[in-house]
């Protein structure tokens, strides 16, 4: 069995970080789900833009992607995902 990391932990780091407005990046995100798949979790991304209903009415549809937990901190400070170089 793989290591997993503890999720309280990370949310911790992340409640540490401000984000360009001064407020933890870790409000960015809901609650963890535990997946049910190992060391998975799952969290919802909170737009501080637009509503979930005005994403849907735009045509998206929520999906999951997983990604290295270092570069969650970027993604949450950004408020977008960055291109890979």
């Amino acid at each position: 069995e793989s290591p997993c990391a503890d999720v309280e932990n990370f949310f911790e780091f992340l409640r540490r970080r401000p984000g360009p407005d001064g407020r933890p990046v870790s409000g960015r995100l809901g609650l963890p789900i535990p997946s049910g798949e190992g060391c998975w979790h799952r969290c919802q991304y909170i737009s501080e833009e637009k509503t979930e209903a005005e994403l849907e009415a735009a045509g998206w549809e929520r999906a999951w992607h997983g990604c290295k937990m270092e570069s969650v901190y970027s993604i949450l400070y950004h408020g977008r995902l960055a291109e890979s170089r």
